[in-house]
C-alpha cells in the first residue's frame, strides 16, 4: 500500500485546527464509526435535493425554457450537486476501512460544497453567508479531529 503524503493545504489547515480544544475520544470513536454512513447519507441527500427530481416535473419545464439565466444557473447547481453527492458516495468504501483517501475525499468534498453554496448564494443575505462559514468551520474542525485515526 502506498503512503499518502499530506499536501501543503492540508498541513496549513491542520495547524490552525490543532490549536483548538480536542474533542473527547468517545465522541471521536463514534464519529469515525458513523462517518461512512454519514457520507452515504450526505451523498444520497445531496443528489436528491439538488433539484434533479424537478427536471422530471413537467410543470417546472416552462420556467427553465423561458428564463435562460435562471436555467443555466439552475443546471450548474444541479451538476455541481451531483458531483458533490457522488464524491460523498465514493468516500463510503475508503472511510469504512479508515483509509486516509476517504478522509481526504470528504475534506475536499466539504470544501467544494462550501464553494458551491457561496457561489449560488444570494449575496444580499448575510445570515446565509455566516451560516455557511460556521457550518464549514465546524465540519472541518471535526474532520481534523478524526484525521489521526485514518491511515
Amino acid at each position: 500500500m502506498a503512503i499518502i503524503q499530506a499536501d501543503s493545504f492540508e498541513i496549513e489547515v491542520g495547524k490552525f485546527f490543532s490549536k483548538l480544544p480536542i474533542l473527547p475520544s468517545s465522541f471521536l470513536e463514534k464519529a469515525i464509526f458513523f462517518a461512512p454512513f454519514i457520507a452515504i447519507t450526505a451523498g444520497i441527500g445531496t443528489i436528491l435535493t439538488s433539484g434533479i427530481l424537478s427536471l422530471f416535473r413537467l410543470s417546472s419545464l416552462p420556467i427553465f425554457l423561458n428564463n435562460k439565466v435562471f436555467g443555466v444557473n439552475y443546471y450548474l447547481y444541479i451538476a455541481s450537486s451531483i458531483v458533490i453527492g457522488v464524491s460523498f458516495l465514493l468516500a463510503f468504501s475508503p472511510l469504512s476501512v479508515r483509509s486516509l483517501k476517504g478522509w481526504r475525499m470528504v475534506l475536499y468534498t466539504t470544501l467544494l460544497s462550501f464553494i458551491q453554496s457561496m457561489f449560488f448564494l444570494s449575496l444580499g443575505n448575510s445570515v446565509d453567508i455566516l451560516g455557511n462559514i460556521v457550518v464549514m468551520l465546524v465540519g472541518l474542525y471535526v474532520l481534523f479531529q478524526i484525521r489521526g485515526y485514518y491511515r
